[in-house]
């Protein structure tokens, strides 16, 4: 998406406006800075973040005699989990639509590539390589679980899963942290999150940013691109990152989020989000 939004020509870049404006981008947290980064800086502002994250069902867990997921758990051991899950009456083992961002993620914390150069960040992307390596592997493992029962064959959704989770036809969910509080709230059970699973032949890599950010297209009018601005530098401000995560799931994208009194008392309240602002540190 970044490189298309450059490849417009017509976007004025964060860092340019950042540093007529003396505003610091190390405001953001780096990660998420660097995500939305050229060689020059940022090219735009970071807004709302969010990972995958492995939502389960923790009565369905205690009553399998499971402990909670390990934060370094292979394909093996998910799989092993599903076993464990569905032969103490549970149908299904995991919900997922079939869709490109679960396989994406699954790779990159697999440490695969989608594309040649670093996917396009030391040089422009020229050819596809998740069809090879780690790529493989995570298909083997999306598809296995499909084909080997252990996760209902849903097609491209992102509702029905939920409603296979809420419903507890299915143990656990792959879905965005940007819905845990939704999820949470839904449930008629107690929800756990987890960090996504990685390849068998690989340690955990990391996952990679979702959500959205702010880009700013020159209007050509200079009082509307400065107004445009404001609005990206307000919504980057803390209370509406505040009012963004405690409504949603979506991580706050500043690094001084983290002392803030308020944001303390609910991730105390409500430990379900801080699973991906963790994964994403780790």
């Amino acid at each position: 998406a970044a490189q298309t939004m450059i490849d417009t020509g017509r976007l004025l870049p964060a860092s340019v406006l950042m540093e007529a404006d003396g505003y610091d981008p190390d405001v953001f947290v780096p990660a998420v800075r660097d995500y939305y980064s050229d060689e020059n800086g940022m090219v735009s502002m970071a807004f709302n973040s969010s990972t995958p994250i492995v939502y389960y069902n923790t009565e369905m867990f205690e009553a399998a005699g499971l402990e909670p997921p390990s934060e370094e758990w292979t394909f093996s051991e998910f799989i092993d989990t599903c076993d464990a899950i569905q032969e103490s009456g549970v149908e299904y083992c995991v919900a997922f639509g079939t869709v490109g961002w679960y396989f994406e993620q699954i790779l990159a914390n697999s440490g695969g590539l989608y594309f040649d150069n670093d996917n396009g960040r030391t040089g422009r992307a020229t050819q596809a390589v998740f069809n090879e390596g780690e790529g493989v592997e995570v298909f083997d493992f999306l598809t296995g679980l499909i084909a080997d029962g252990h996760a209902p064959n849903l097609g491209n959704t992102w509702t029905e899963t939920d409603s296979v989770f809420y419903t507890e036809q299915a143990a656990m969910l792959f879905d965005s942290t940007g819905g845990a509080i939704g999820v949470q709230e839904t449930a008629e059970f107690d929800v756990g999150t987890a960090y996504i699973p990685h390849s068998d032949s690989s340690d955990r890599n990391g996952v990679i940013i979702g959500g959205a950010a702010l880009w700013l297209l020159d209007s050509g009018d200079q009082a509307t691109d400065a107004a445009a601005w404001a609005f990206m530098k307000f919504m980057a401000d803390m209370d509406q990152q505040i009012t963004w995560h405690t409504g949603t799931g979506y991580f706050p994208v500043r690094v001084d989020a983290v002392d803030n009194a308020e944001l303390q008392e609910f991730w105390a309240a409500n430990p379900n989000v801080l699973t991906a602002i963790n994964q994403l540190a780790d």
